[in-house]
């Protein structure tokens, strides 16, 4: 697939501008929502986004998807690589954590990586097209419904409760009614293109509870898990990527796959938390500001070096 033109391209960027502009607005909004004492607002979003969004994503994005052999192939390896890396991360932080919850919080952060709404318009600008980060963004739904029954049953208090335990309910509705619909109807064509795009802006409401969660941050707090931040940016910008060049170099030996999802899957790994994280430890209970502050350190870091990377493949 050839890349897009230069005026495309600018297109592209202007696009992305107006997206961070879009996300700093909203978080905001967050902020100040917190600051005045507007908790039950951000409860309702934090809801829509967990019961409404993310199953929306996971059916519609599985529907949508092409049964193509290399693609899948890519799909099974991005997968691989979450499950890698979050038994990475939880091991090893046990060297620098000692409390249970902070551990889970560090993995699920470094494991759910935003797919999605950064890693396309990067992909876009670099490359020209988003086709390189599809099979993660897949990978990312498949492996949230798991994962969230995971949740329910590790973090204290969440199995014990009938309604905690039921919270992945949607989820996993949403996953086995998608692989049903698949399995039985291969050439089935809804033009789901307009309901993705709804759901993917919705998930913008996320930065409503980021901002929200930033203004309960304290100075302090960045000061005592400074050095877990910068354990994480190792994990993150060294482990991630080795461990997916490894995969990749691995898994593919007896067959070819075209070398852009290869740049696809390196720009991924190096992807920082997705908004979705701060949704499910609000949800499940984790560590949120812990959560939200992994997620404001990396993000900014994430842009320069996978761009930087980026170009480096090309």
């Amino acid at each position: 697939m050839d890349a897009l033109p230069k005026a495309a391209k600018q297109s592209v960027g202007r696009r992305v501008s107006l997206e961070t502009l879009i996300a700093g607005v909203l978080t905001v909004a967050g902020f100040t929502l917190v600051r005045a004492r507007a908790y039950r607002i951000l409860k309702v979003v934090n809801d829509v986004l967990f019961y409404v969004t993310l199953p929306g994503l996971i059916f519609f994005t599985i529907v949508d998807l092409e049964g193509i052999d290399e693609f899948l192939a890519m799909v099974f390896i991005s997968l691989i690589h979450m499950c890698v890396m979050f038994v990475f991360t939880y091991l090893t932080s046990r060297a620098f954590l000692k409390d249970a919850l902070m551990r889970l919080t560090i993995a699920t952060s470094l494991t759910i990586n935003n797919a999605i709404f950064l890693a396309m318009p990067l992909s876009t600008l670099i490359y020209g097209y988003a086709t390189p980060v599809l099979p993660y963004s897949i990978a990312f739904n498949v492996y949230l419904t798991p994962y969230l029954v995971f949740l329910t049953f590790k973090v204290p208090g969440n199995s014990n409760n009938l309604s905690k335990a039921l919270k992945p309910l949607p989820h996993i509705i949403a996953f086995i009614a998608s692989l049903s619909l698949k399995l039985t109807a291969y050439d089935l064509n809804l033009g789901l293109d307009h309901v993705l795009k709804l759901l993917s802006y919705m998930n913008y409401a996320g930065f409503l509870i980021i901002g929200g969660q930033l203004a309960k941050l304290k100075i302090d707090y960045l000061r005592s898990f400074m050095r877990s931040v910068l354990i994480a940016s190792v994990i993150k910008y060294v482990v991630s990527p080795t461990a997916a060049v490894l995969l990749y170099m691995s898994l593919t030996l007896s067959k070819h796959i075209s070398g852009i999802y290869f740049n696809g899957l390196i720009l991924q790994s190096l992807m920082p938390p997705a908004i979705t994280t701060v949704v499910i430890a609000e949800t499940y209970k984790l560590d949120v500001k812990f959560t939200t502050l992994l997620l404001t350190v990396l993000t900014p870091i994430s842009i320069i070096v996978s761009i930087a990377v980026g170009y480096l493949i090309v």
